[in-house]
């Protein structure tokens, strides 16, 4: 409702004598006025930019600039020889910023905040609840989904959906990432980056959700949350980096976790693969510095995945997670095209286990044409009490996994 009225605001020709103590800030924001002479170049633009300078100055002596996405411009006005402009910010902002600012961040409030945004209007309440039913999917951190700072983000989501009445499910064991699985009404995904805020290590996070479509509502995306980054738990190093990879839906890969991306070393788990058209697929399992083919396999000797079709990867028994303490992220990389015949020459014979490296596959990947490209990645989690379950993977099995991948042939 507030965009509109901005924009309604701003679009209307100003109209003279109207500036002075005319101009009505809305309920619940915080403003400052400023004024130029009309004759200043840009005059609407630089009486904008002054009241909101004037309001940072005023809320925290100018040292506030993060906050300054938050302004907005609620009106422009002529009144004689002089431009005036009035900026507002809502007070809940402020206080978020100033919470984080002094070290106070409401990890739950931040989170019953998103909630409310991203469902409005969404179900019929009931008693104060909303008759939803939704997947709280993966967290990607960074570079990759999974770890504890996603575990911890899950958690508080999961926390603001129970407190707002929302239903939750567990992910289908077999689910690729495609579209909503019945009979959810809408699944939660989350991002974190970090980001220098002036001195101050700050972790941005969003969260999107994507409904199905019998609720007629439009995917959001949440507000960004400023969260301080001493305040997160601690992430055990690099990932090797994310894959560059197509945002498109028609081919999916997605690697059966819990909520948020979470999964630990010994846990069984599932692969699966979905395309909402016919094509040729070859799934690469990214481990560390190599890469070797996971399918075509010799299970599944054809590379063909159906129109529609999800085909788990790992059988009906799935795959064993062992990941030694060398490796801190497993990526796993689809890549389709119409035809075998429209793959590179390097993919084109690629249908049993082979190994290359990384790096030939990335430069592969950059230089080819046509092809789609999807990366499922997870960051995975050796101890704390989401693992208490987890089987204990000793030396001599870790042992076994890096002798059975140093035994494979090389790509040719």
């Amino acid at each position: 409702m507030l965009t509109a009225l901005l924009a309604l605001s701003l679009a209307a020709e100003p109209k003279a004598g109207r500036c002075q103590g005319t101009i009505v800030p809305p309920a619940g924001y915080l403003n400052e006025m400023a004024f130029v002479a009309n004759s200043t170049p840009n005059a609407r633009d630089e009486a904008s930019s002054h009241a909101k300078d004037r309001l940072l100055d005023r809320l925290c002596q100018g040292d506030c600039q993060d906050l300054r996405p938050e302004l907005q411009v609620w009106d422009v006005r002529v009144d004689g020889e002089v431009t005036c402009a009035m900026a507002v910010v809502e007070e809940a902002a402020y206080r978020r910023w100033k919470s984080q600012a002094e070290g106070l961040f409401d990890l739950d409030g931040a989170h019953d905040q998103v909630v409310t945004e991203l469902f409005a209007g969404v179900g019929k309440p009931d008693a104060g609840k909303l008759s939803v039913s939704v997947i709280i999917d993966k967290v990607f951190d960074e570079d990759s989904n999974g770890g504890p700072r996603s575990l911890w983000l899950s958690a508080a989501m999961a926390g603001a959906l129970s407190r707002a009445g929302v239903n939750q499910l567990d992910p289908p064991g077999t689910w690729a990432g495609d579209g909503v699985p019945r009979p959810a009404d809408a699944v939660l995904r989350g991002q974190l980056v970090g980001v220098t805020n002036g001195a101050k290590p700050v972790l941005d996070l969003t969260w999107s959700v994507r409904f199905t479509e019998k609720l007629r509502q439009t995917n959001r995306t949440s507000r960004v949350v400023h969260i301080p980054e001493g305040k997160a738990p601690k992430r055990r190093g690099a990932g090797g980096g994310a894959f560059t990879t197509a945002d498109q839906d028609s081919l999916f890969i997605r690697l059966d976790t819990a909520a948020g991306g979470v999964l630990c070393n010994g846990q069984q788990t599932q692969l699966t693969v979905h395309s909402d058209t016919e094509r040729c697929v070859r799934v690469f399992d990214v481990y560390g510095d190599v890469a070797s083919v996971l399918f075509p396999s010799a299970e599944h000797g054809s590379c063909t995945v159906l129109k529609g079709e999800s085909l788990p990867l790992g059988g009906s028994l799935g795959f064993g997670v062992v990941l030694d303490p060398s490796t801190e992220v497993e990526r796993f990389v689809a890549v389709g095209a119409p035809s075998v015949e429209a793959f590179p020459k390097e993919l084109k014979k690629l249908n049993t286990a082979c190994r290359m490296s990384r790096q030939k596959l990335e430069s592969i990947l950059k230089r080819a044409r046509g092809l789609l490209v999807r990366e499922e990645s997870v960051r995975v989690l050796r101890e704390g009490p989401a693992c208490a379950g987890a089987p204990k993977i000793s030396p001599a099995e870790m042992d076994q996994v890096q002798a059975s991948l140093k035994s494979l042939p090389e790509c040719k």
